[in-house]
């Protein structure tokens, strides 16, 4: 029927001789499951926002999924719901925003072709730093690249701060005043980029964005016509190249000796 799936398992049934009244069968279908699809985004510039987790509910808030992220361009899709009211709670939020816990309602219609379309914004936390990394090359995202910070003495205030899956890093609860961001560590495969990124923290509730590139390692590529490492080992080969060479000369040598002696 429309809105279920097909079940082909037959329904088995005798007609027995005599019988004076239908035979009676029962078959169930399952109604056909649907999904939906959550955009995460910005709410000032509508960029979309990884890393933020939810949990899916049913309507009365009884948990039924958790740990669900949003993915690089601040996407989450949930498929094979039954139809139903559902909702979604933000259960922790993209690196450098405010938690936003109230729920994202939706239902699954029964016989729904299409995923549900549904957004939810996040607001930046006031007077923080947002930096994000990224390849020099490629604009990807850089994850566990580790900084330190400077106040404007030149004293350690923080340090080991590293960069998530998402290459972000947020900054927060630093006083009014002068700061350097430094890079300590780059991430596998990159060249550090020490040199400082100055900023400020001042008493106007605002929110600062950064951003840092790395470039990416040459490799050097081998070919068989390279040249020996610093301390590899060749000399034995070449010695014994040379005995074989001299053992032939001298074989030769041999050779023409013992033919001249018989022809005489």
């Amino acid at each position: 029927p429309t809105g279920y799936d097909l079940d082909k398992k037959p329904v088995s049934f005798t007609i027995e001789k005599g019988q004076t009244e239908a035979v009676e069968v029962t078959k169930t279908n399952h109604l056909t499951p649907g999904g939906v699809v959550l955009t995460k985004t910005d709410d000032q510039s509508g960029e979309g926002l990884a890393g933020a987790v939810f949990e899916l509910q049913d309507k009365e808030g009884k948990k039924l999924q958790s740990g669900l992220t949003t993915d690089a361009s601040g996407k989450l899709s949930i498929d094979e719901l039954a139809p139903g009211e559902y909702q979604l709670v933000e259960t922790k939020a993209p690196t450098g925003y405010d938690l936003d816990k109230k729920p994202v309602s939706f239902t699954i219609e029964k016989g729904q072709t299409e995923a549900v379309e549904v957004t939810k914004t996040n607001t930046r936390k006031a007077n923080s730093i947002l930096l994000e990394k990224i390849d020099s090359q490629s604009g990807e995202k850089l994850a566990n690249a580790s900084f330190m910070i400077k106040d404007q003495k030149g004293k350690i205030v923080q340090k080991n701060l590293k960069t998530d899956s998402s290459g972000h890093l947020s900054i927060e609860g630093l006083p009014e005043g002068s700061y350097e961001l430094i890079e300590t560590k780059a991430p596998e495969g990159y060249i550090l980029d020490d040199r400082p990124i100055a900023f400020n923290i001042s008493k106007r509730n605002e929110s600062v964005e950064l951003t840092k590139e790395n470039d990416p390692k040459k490799v050097n590529q081998k070919t068989d016509e390279s040249f020996p490492k610093t301390g590899e080992q060749r000399q034995p080969l070449l010695v014994l190249f040379g005995v074989l060479i001299l053992i032939l000369f001298f074989g030769f040598l041999t050779y023409i000796v013992i033919n001249k002696k018989k022809k005489r």
